[in-house]
């Protein structure tokens, strides 16, 4: 019987050992009985021995292949660490409702192409194309950019251009913009400019909605990854570039239960992957 290490949404600093007939990669959910319920958890690790004798077995393996990846596993256990938070609960609040509740991870609607896009009709300033070529010129390496311009200075115009050299290499990008209101209007921006996927991650959808976004950014079918805070969250294989609009808004900060600062984690990801990230602000 082999030994998995299962992290479950339970407030305690630690995780759960469980017997289980079959290896279960890491990342992959299951359904376990704790205490007096049956409860969903994300395996985290194999064991070839337990600290403990008498231990439960896992009642269901809820996936084929894992749900989480072993770059996003451990960027939520660095913010766990970080924020001094169980770690079973970090991963509950990374993972859409129908994935903790043990759904199945199945895309019901996927998000169109869209068909009319178009260059602009005007040309970029000497400081946008500035901006531009020094972020490319870091694309392959961890580097930070704060683009500094007043509202309307035209800093969409640099995402757009290095959003689209990025999806050119075939990798994604995750963009967070701090209002909801805010969302709409990014994507129809870049929806009417590149040629991809964009797909939106905020509280105002529904569960279905909030599934198949995160599903097309695991599976790589989404380009581009627009959203609020919990964005930062989206698993995402070929992760490129992040931008991070309006970076000083403080709705960037999680107030309740796992407690957190989306443009802080934004450093870190970016710093795991190995990739460059854009800071704008107008202040």
């Amino acid at each position: 019987m082999a030994i998995v290490e299962v992290a479950i949404p339970v407030p305690l600093n630690k995780t759960f050992d469980y017997l289980c007939d079959v290896e279960v990669a890491v990342g992959t959910r299951v359904r376990v009985p704790f205490v007096r319920k049956k409860v969903v958890g994300i395996v985290v690790g194999n064991k070839e021995k337990s600290d403990f004798d008498k231990l439960k077995s896992v009642e269901e393996i809820l996936d084929d292949t894992p749900i989480l990846d072993q770059p996003i596993l451990d960027f939520l256990f660095w913010s766990a660490k970080y924020y001094h938070h169980p770690i079973g609960e970090v991963i509950s609040a990374a993972l859409p409702k129908n994935l903790r509740l043990g759904k199945e991870a199945k895309i019901k609607k996927v998000t169109g192409l869209s068909i009319d896009t178009k260059k602009p009709d005007y040309e970029i300033t000497d400081e946008q194309s500035h901006a531009i070529n020094e972020i490319l010129k870091d694309q392959d390496n961890y580097h930070g950019f704060l683009l500094h311009g007043v509202t309307g200075s035209g800093k969409t115009e640099v995402y757009l251009n290095i959003t689209q050299a990025v999806l050119d290499q075939g990798k994604q990008v995750l963009v967070l913009v701090p209002e909801i209101g805010l969302t709409p209007q990014m994507i129809s921006r870049f929806e009417s400019r590149l040629e991809t996927r964009v797909v939106a991650i905020h509280s105002q959808l529904n569960e279905t909605q909030k599934l198949d976004a995160y599903l097309m950014a695991k599976n790589g079918e989404a380009g581009v990854i627009l959203g609020t805070r919990s964005a930062i969250f989206a698993p995402m294989p070929n992760l490129g570039l992040i931008i991070i609009d309006e970076e000083h808004d403080g709705s960037f900060k999680q107030q309740s239960n796992f407690r957190y600062s989306a443009r802080d984690l934004c450093f870190i990801r970016a710093k795991q992957a190995n990739i460059p990230l854009v800071l704008g602000t107008a202040t």
